[in-house]
């Protein structure tokens, strides 16, 4: 992996829109409600939501594989995204933003989950975040 100096992060979201730029520029990415929780109508169910992750430092001079993965507390993978980024004709080091939406993801559970981001099979960022059913459950059991 020519990434030695990769940062990234990763921010949960209930989604992601894009909007065309007035000044023909291209997009602009929005976040719609950033959170580290996310509530469950019922439980189980099956939750839709989005995640992105900001990197810098990625090489383009090479073809990666990337992977995005829901996991539980057990470290049971219970959704992932997954593909691979061709390298770019003039390769450059720089920021590179992967968004990623999860639809209908089985939560069977309540509690805490980690989204694992990895590059060439090598995990480079995880955040944790967390599930809740009722009102009663959004004050326990925060995200470390």
């Amino acid at each position: 992996m020519t990434t030695s100096k990769l940062s990234a992060q990763i921010v949960v979201s209930e989604n992601i829109d894009r909007v065309n730029n007035p000044n023909g520029l291209g997009d602009t990415v929005r976040l719609v409600n950033p959170t580290l929780t996310l509530g469950m109508p019922i439980v189980p169910t099956a939750l839709s939501f989005s995640i992105s992750v900001l990197t810098d430092g990625l090489s383009f001079d090479t073809d990666h594989h990337i992977k995005l993965a829901i996991e539980d507390e057990s470290n049971n993978e219970i959704s992932k995204v997954e593909g691979d980024v061709k390298s770019f004709a003039a390769p450059h080091m720089g920021g590179f933003n992967i968004n990623f939406d999860f639809r209908n993801v089985v939560f069977q559970k309540s509690g805490r989950y980690t989204a694992i981001f990895s590059i060439d099979g090598d995990p480079v960022q995880s955040q944790k975040f967390r599930t809740f059913s009722d009102k009663n459950e959004a004050t326990v059991n925060r995200v470390d």
